[in-house]
């Protein structure tokens, strides 16, 4: 009897045993494999190097550029240059252009709109009159496409003849000889600038001729104004004066390269228990161009590179959004804190109009390519425009969750483009909790499938008012085919306070789970945690194997009992 008690002891050991072994088993570390990642100093350059790819950009505080390429092909790098941040204004609901950046030529063009639709409103002389005003605004379109970096001065011209057209059409209704006259030399200069294009003058030639025609009919309608104010009373005379506030006006265009860039230390990133993870370090706007002293301290790149796949989490507005990071994408937050617009709310009440919707908005201006290199990178850290290599490729490929498109960069555009795409999202379960994930609009640098470089972005940007409250604001972008790059325009509305937003760059790679979750807060990550992996099948050959001979041996012993149960 006390021989069967052993036996039975005995097999449910083994069967306790062979359950055990069976079993799958849980772990508290990520089970993704950890990969390499270094930053060293080369000459002007800081270079990083993952097990995939490799990045290198300038360290002497000038140009915050980056190059890269997929370290099994180091004949083609890509380029990602973040060149600037552009103030402008989205005009009647309109999309970026550069014909709407935020500066004098555009402000004096609406209030030349808002005033010929005034005009119009006040009966159906006005109406007539208004007609200079109209003239005036495309005199000041032509100038602004003729500033434009290759003009397309067949169309300068037709907004020149259609100008010419409006008033040829003005003048028979006019019996006043004064405004008369003055609409004959608005003429006589706009011919004479349409003269200088078909002569094929140079493009200073032209500005020249055309701000000529703009004076002239500067003077018409001032003249205009004082005839048509006991109508409509002084209103115009009033958006008139504003013009004076674009004095004060800062560029558009705040100019990266023109500004110094300060690097700061760089950090480890390390998880809860102590593990590094990834590399991070900022780089800070610290001194700027003229009128622009408001930048300074206030603009930075944050930048963040993992050497495993992460989950990069924010909470906003009560809701909190998510977004994955693969091993060796770089991160590049781009954080602007308050900015000084020339077009904010209470310059644009002054206009006191609603014959024109403008929202103050702004973009960062980003050129990207891909090149053939044999030897020196050195050459891509200019001006894109400047570089003589050979273009990796015609076409660029952009996709989002809902939208695709197919870039020829080769061409040279006259004007911004928009991406059509929106904001997008799904719900997925990690580690127990319910996350919302954004989906990413990504440009593919390459037409190949494999290995490409990308510039990527999410479609929404927080915003942390004066009171550090959180919130979301959709962006928006465009591009502009330019020869040998494409130029990318991220778009943000109007914010008072601090914008932050998360493009990146890498090549496309398989990119496994994430290993773990980064919170980020407003001053930078707040916490990484774990992602504890699920139930590992990982080691299943050895398990069943183990189990199957320990349950065999159970089984043997068991028959071994009923065939000499003298022996138990």
């Amino acid at each position: 009897m006390e021989g069967r008690r052993v036996a039975g002891l005995l097999i449910v050991m083994l069967l306790l045993v062979g359950g055990v072994a069976a079993f799958p088993q849980a772990s508290a570390q990520p089970s993704a494999a950890s990969a390499s990642l270094q930053m060293t100093d080369e000459g002007n350059y800081k270079k990083i190097t993952t097990d995939d790819l490799t990045i290198v950009f300038p360290r002497n505080g000038t140009k915050p550029f980056f190059v890269w390429w997929a370290n099994n092909d180091t004949s083609k790098v890509y380029v990602v240059h973040f060149k600037g941040l552009i103030e402008y204004a989205e005009v009647n609901g309109s999309r970026f252009s550069t014909l709407n950046v935020a500066e004098g030529t555009l402000w004096q063009r609406i209030i030349q709109t808002a005033n010929a639709l005034d005009l119009a409103k006040a009966g159906a002389a006005a109406k007539g009159l208004s007609v200079a005003f109209e003239a005036h605004s495309r005199l000041m379109l032509a100038a602004g496409k003729v500033m434009l970096f290759k003009p397309d001065l067949s169309q300068v011209k037709t907004m020149l003849q259609e100008a010419e057209g409006e008033l040829v059409g003005l003048k028979p209704k006019v019996n006043d000889s004064e405004i008369s006259q003055e609409i004959d030399d608005a003429i006589a200069a706009i011919n004479s600038a349409i003269g200088a294009i078909d002569s094929g003058a140079s493009k200073n030639t032209i500005q020249n001729s055309i701000s000529t025609a703009i004076r002239a009919c500067q003077r018409l309608t001032q003249t205009i104004t004082e005839r048509t104010k006991a109508m409509i009373g002084d209103l115009i005379e009033k958006r008139q004066k504003l013009d004076s506030i674009a004095e004060g006006f800062h560029p558009g265009l705040l100019p990266f390269s023109g500004c110094k860039w300060e690097m700061g230390d760089v950090r480890e990133i390390t998880a809860s228990n102590g593990t590094p993870i990834g590399l991070a370090f900022n780089l800070t706007l610290v001194d700027a161009p003229q009128k622009f002293d408001f930048a300074e301290g206030n603009v930075n790149l944050s930048v963040r590179i993992y050497r495993q796949p992460v989950t990069e989490t924010v909470n906003a507005a009560g809701e909190q959004y998510s977004y994955n990071v693969a091993a060796g994408e770089m991160k590049v937050d781009l954080v602007v804190k308050d900015w000084d617009w020339n077009f904010d709310p209470k310059t644009i009440s002054l206009l006191n109009t609603t014959s024109v919707t403008i929202s103050p908005a702004l973009a960062l201006w980003v050129d990207a390519s891909s090149f053939h290199v044999n030897g020196s990178v050195s050459d891509l850290f200019n001006d894109l425009e400047d570089v003589r290599m050979q273009a990796a490729g015609g076409n660029f490929v952009f996709s989002a969750d809902d939208a695709n498109a197919t870039l020829n960069v080769q061409r040279q555009d006259q004007d911004a483009n928009s991406f059509n795409f929106h904001l997008k999202w799904a719900q997925k379960n990690v580690a127990g909790r319910l996350m919302k994930f954004l989906a990413p609009a990504k440009l593919k640098l390459t037409e190949e499938g494999t290995l490409g470089g990308f510039f990527k972005f999410v479609p929404t940007a927080i915003v942390i008012d004066k009171d550090g409250n959180q919130s979301t604001v959709d962006v928006t972008a465009s591009y502009l085919s330019a020869g040998n790059h494409v130029k990318v325009y991220l778009c943000y509305p109007y914010f008072n306070g601090t914008l932050i937003h998360d493009p990146s760059l890498g090549i496309e790679q398989p990119s496994g789970d994430a290993a773990y979750i980064v919170t980020l807060g407003p001053t930078g990550i707040s916490s990484v945690q774990a992602v504890p992996s699920a139930p590992s099948w990982g080691r299943s050959y050895e398990l069943f194997a183990a189990s199957a001979i320990v349950l065999a041996g159970a089984v043997a012993l068991i028959l071994f009992i009923r065939r000499h149960p003298a022996a138990a």
